[in-house]
């Protein structure tokens, strides 16, 4: 036991040091494993927060100036994923449905989607009633598809609010 707490004392950093402060050699050893677990978890922790705040300011740029900063901070940190499926809830339990109701994340399911080839469907109805996460959802779904780690991503994607007044002149802007 004595060879595995010294050698534990030469490969953690902050063994050493604790043992010269006046530690024994086995409080050294696990106060060090403690420090370095603090470590790892403090750099973790920076490294997912850093990667939060890129994604949203980066989202929030792409989607000035319609929706600031804070909006897309609050719908990324509000949002319930919401999921997709093939029959309409209000049919699900009428005889005669397919009884085979595929249901999947609604993320994943428009990811998929643009990554289909030519020939799927071109357009795309999000609809629901007032206060249900529209916009939050779309402002998800434009985060998740313009994020670093989406290598299938072929469109640049823009999102508009048709409250706009100069939503036409936007939308003609746009370059086919």
């Amino acid at each position: 036991m004595e060879k595995v707490i010294e050698a534990l004392l030469e490969l953690i950093p902050f063994a050493g040091w604790l043992e010269g402060m006046g530690f024994s050699k086995t409080k050294a050893v696990g106060l060090s494993v403690v420090f370095v677990a603090l470590l790892v978890w403090g750099i973790k922790a920076l490294l997912v927060f850093l990667s939060s705040h890129y994604k949203n300011s980066k989202a929030a740029r792409d989607m000035a100036p319609y929706f600031p900063i804070e909006k897309v901070k609050e719908a990324r940190k509000y949002y319930i994923p919401t999921q997709s499926q093939n029959v309409s809830p209000t049919r699900e339990e009428e005889p005669g449905v397919d009884k085979h109701v595929i249901k999947s994340p609604l993320i994943s399911h428009f990811l998929h989607i643009f990554e289909e080839k030519e020939g799927g469907d071109k357009f795309h109805l999000v609809l629901a009633d007032s206060g249900m996460g529209k916009t939050t959802f779309m402002i998800n779904l434009f985060v998740k598809y313009h994020s670093f780690f989406n290598f299938k991503r072929k469109y640049k994607m823009k999102i508009f609010p048709f409250g706009d007044k100069r939503i036409i002149e936007k939308i003609k802007e746009i370059k086919p």
